[in-house]
């Protein structure tokens, strides 16, 4: 009887389990980790516009559906050799690679699912060449006539949740090869969102394969545009010391760096200089970074960049002088008047939430902290490998007589 029990009750463990989704760990789309969104959610989630499966549902997003349409007809039509066919075949073959890349099981039909691809990509690819004016409409177009509906659509495209994976969108646009010999999607992309991502970099064409998404191109373009193996440490070391302490205590100057490649190129020279290249503070920076962070956190542990960033930003803005400090020496910079107080509270909310795996900048932290904790003595203006000829050569010269007084002792004893 006993037997018999285990067995059923075995089976009926096992008939659960197998409906069990196998984790997965190509996902680089989900949804904002709780510990993450609980007092910021308003920041995560698409208000205006879906893009992707995990918003598709949502009937107060269903107005834009009929934006998707009209876009997606005017694309198709600007490839009058191909077929509605061709694009669904093509499609067809990237569904379940798709679906790998959300981090939960997405309950549409391969149907829906595929016509949603092609609605969000053409519509996508289509806003990205109205904007550059590549193709005519954006005259008469209503999202580019109503005040302020294209800003809260580029809100929303970058937003972690509400992603399509890019290779989708680099079929799409592929198969239009009315678009040869113009400029590339990543082109395309980089304009759309410049006054979002000012002074960003630009991105090869051939690093398009190793990107996630529309976030992750953004991400790219703030990537340090150089990586030493050796400044990174598994257990990093955070900056003690505020920017104003770095001043105060080890004579650290701050200025803004004129020749950065990306926003993370950060450098502190030996003569306590430091450079940080300009931060430019615009209207969805907030939105921006804590999707950064929400992606890293989830899918690129190992390339936090961004996190990194905000960690080292927020140990060196830990009050209102800080930041201060930062704004007079052109490091940060505001569309509105620059306030100490609201740029020191934002990052504190950012860094307090953080979980820092891997810091790039882990050396260049302790490399500060030592300057902070070394006895106080007169910094030199350059702190660089020189030598004092006059000591030398005083040295020398007692050395010189010393050998000779010996020598006289030796031959005169």
């Amino acid at each position: 009887m006993q037997d018999s029990e285990t067995k059923e009750l075995a089976d009926e463990i096992r008939a659960q389990l197998s409906e069990v989704p196998s984790a997965n760990r190509e996902y680089c789309i989900g949804r904002v980790r709780r510990r993450l969104r609980e007092a910021h959610r308003i920041l995560y989630i698409p208000m205006t516009i879906s893009i992707g499966p995990l918003h598709h549902s949502r009937s107060d997003l269903s107005a834009m559906e009929k934006y998707k349409q009209q876009y997606t007809k005017s694309f198709l039509e600007q490839s009058p050799h191909l077929f509605l066919e061709d694009y669904l075949k093509a499609l067809q073959g990237l569904v379940e690679k798709t679906r790998k890349c959300y981090g939960e099981e997405i309950n549409l039909s391969t149907k829906k699912f595929k016509k949603m691809m092609l609605y969000d990509g053409c519509f996508i690819i289509e806003l990205f060449l109205r904007f550059k004016k590549e193709v005519p409409g954006s005259e008469d177009d209503p999202i580019f006539r109503r005040i302020g509906l294209l800003n809260r659509i580029k809100r929303d495209m970058i937003l972690f949740e509400n992603q399509l994976p890019f290779f989708v969108l680099q079929c799409l646009f592929n198969l239009s090869t009315v678009f040869n010999g113009g400029p590339s999607l990543i082109e395309l992309a980089l304009h759309f969102f410049s006054d979002i991502i000012p002074g960003h970099r630009s991105i090869p064409q051939e690093q398009g394969a190793d990107l996630k998404h529309l976030l992750d191109l953004l991400r790219h373009s703030y990537a340090p545009s150089w990586i030493d193996a050796n400044l990174m440490d598994d257990d990093p070391e955070l900056l003690m010391y505020s920017a104003t302490d770095l001043k105060l205590k080890a004579a650290v100057k701050f200025r803004t760096a004129s020749k950065a490649g990306s926003l993370l190129d950060i450098k502190f020279h030996s003569n306590g200089l430091m450079e940080i290249p300009r931060l430019k503070l615009q209207a969805e920076t907030e939105t921006l970074f804590r999707n950064f962070m929400a992606f890293e956190q989830c899918c690129e542990r190992s390339n936090a960049y961004i996190t990194d960033y905000i960690s080292f930003m927020g140990c060196l803005i830990k009050a209102w002088d800080d930041a201060d400090l930062l704004c007079d020496a052109g490091i940060i910079e505001s569309h509105l008047p620059c306030d100490p107080l609201a740029i020191t509270d934002l990052f504190r909310t950012l860094s307090k939430e953080l979980i820092v795996y891997n810091c790039y900048c882990s050396r260049l932290c302790k490399r500060m902290s030592l300057r902070c904790i070394r006895p106080r003595q007169p910094w030199p203006l350059t702190e660089t490998l020189t030598y004092d000829c006059s000591a030398n050569l005083k040295i020398l010269g007692f050395l010189l007589v010393f050998m000779w007084l010996v020598w006289l002792h030796l031959i005169f004893p």
